[in-house]
């Protein structure tokens, strides 16, 4: 199971006036970012991998993220999770 952690090595959360970004390093990891699954609450993030059926991370959200505005990019081998702040 994995540790809810604030302040994890593997994670980078950017913040804008309408946005947050999450960057995931996953090097190390057994699993592969093209079966990566995003959802999210009003308080975390939960990155799945269907392809394990396993939880990979749960992060900590500011509390004024849309959870319905999730959005998984890769770019380069880098995992990156776009959320947009409700208002």
């Amino acid at each position: 199971m994995p540790i809810i952690q604030d302040e994890d090595p593997d994670v980078d959360l950017q913040q804008g006036e309408d946005w947050v970004r999450v960057y995931l390093d996953l090097r190390g990891k057994d699993t592969e970012p093209k079966w990566l699954v995003a959802k999210a609450d009003h308080h975390r993030l939960y990155v799945f991998d269907n392809k394990n059926n396993s939880v990979v991370k749960i992060i900590n959200l500011p509390d004024d993220v849309d959870p319905k505005s999730v959005k998984v990019e890769v770019r380069n081998g880098t995992v990156s999770v776009f959320m947009r702040r409700s208002h």
